[in-house]
């Protein structure tokens, strides 16, 4: 009897040891998924701010495409503006002289997803800066990283400021104080978690939890319906939604009567490059004419937009 009641003891020991350690272990493995969620840990010299070209062109132009000048390295130099039109002046350092040189991968580049799998065929121009990792930057997150590194890179952090579905806003100044994003189900809310950090790393956290909970549905929220002849570079169509979708005008060209052309670029779903959409009404043409883009069938990307969806950020961008 004494030996079963010491195996009873040593069972009842060794459970509660694995107990302990079940608990322990998941105590662990979930302050280190709270942490990481919340972006008080975040992986530090990963990613790399969007590169703006320093040399506008290399080598020599081998596409005899009447649009395309497959040496340049930019937007500016890469695609041509159509006979009898020039690019608009930009202010230097505006945020179209930003879109203008932010460098492209090579000519012929095919866009890809976040996992690599092959999209187009290389028939667009392709962006070339990270997808940050995972299924995150799609077509509404794309919006937010260009506008967010445009402001980063000329030292207007306090501009860095959006809201998740929900409602809550959230801005990069309380970030950059050390709050970070708690949110669960329907729950988000900003807590003091972390000490003070302005960097790259603890920026691209920053964006890494604004996209997960915000979407095309909230970027709609904090835009405003604008007229086609108003339109300008920063830009979008958007139809907010689950799915929505979302390209901004990234370049602008002008003739001497005053019409006006524009490109248009957005990433989609699942996560993939920034890159410039294909105008279906003239597959040789990448520009978008005011002809392509009135009425309430508005062709771009393989989506359907209408005319109120032409849509300006409230918070405005120069």
């Amino acid at each position: 009897m004494e030996i079963k009641e010491n195996k009873r003891k040593i069972h009842k020991r060794i459970r509660a040891a694995v107990i302990a350690t079940a608990i322990l272990v998941s105590l662990f493995v979930g302050t280190r998924w709270f942490l990481k969620r919340t972006g008080v840990t975040y992986p530090k010299g990963v990613y790399q701010p969007i590169a703006l070209c320093q040399e506008a062109y290399t080598g020599t132009d081998t596409n005899p495409d009447p649009f395309i000048d497959s040496s340049g390295n930019c937007v500016r130099t890469r695609i041509l503006p159509p006979d009898g039109f020039n690019r608009l002046d930009a202010k230097e350092d505006g945020f179209l002289d930003f879109l203008r040189r932010i460098r492209l991968k090579p000519a012929g580049t095919p866009v890809k997803a976040y996992n690599g799998e092959t999209i187009t065929d290389g028939n667009e121009t392709v962006y070339d800066f990270d997808l940050g990792g995972g299924d995150l930057q799609q077509c509404a997150d794309s919006v937010i990283r260009v506008i967010s590194e445009y402001y980063y890179q000329t030292g207007q952090e306090q501009k860095i400021s959006f809201h998740l579905t929900n409602g809550l806003e959230v801005k990069y100044t309380d970030w950059r104080a050390g709050n970070r994003l708690v949110a669960f189900g329907n729950y988000a809310s900003m807590w003091k978690l972390s000490a003070d950090t302005n960097n790259y790393d603890s920026f691209r956290a920053y964006l890494h939890a604004v996209m997960r909970y915000a979407g095309t549905k909230s970027l709609d929220g904090e835009c405003s319906a604008i007229q086609l002849d108003k339109l300008q570079p920063g830009d979008l169509l958007l139809n907010g939604g689950t799915p929505g979708h979302v390209v901004m005008v990234v370049d602008v060209a002008e003739n001497s009567e005053g019409e006006c052309c524009y490109l248009l670029a957005g990433g989609a779903m699942p996560a993939q490059d920034f890159h410039i959409v294909g105008n279906p009404k003239r597959p040789k043409d990448p520009w978008f004419y005011r002809s392509d883009l009135e009425g309430d069938s508005i062709q771009v990307d393989g989506y359907t937009f209408s005319g109120t969806s032409i849509k300006r950020w409230n918070n405005g961008i120069v």
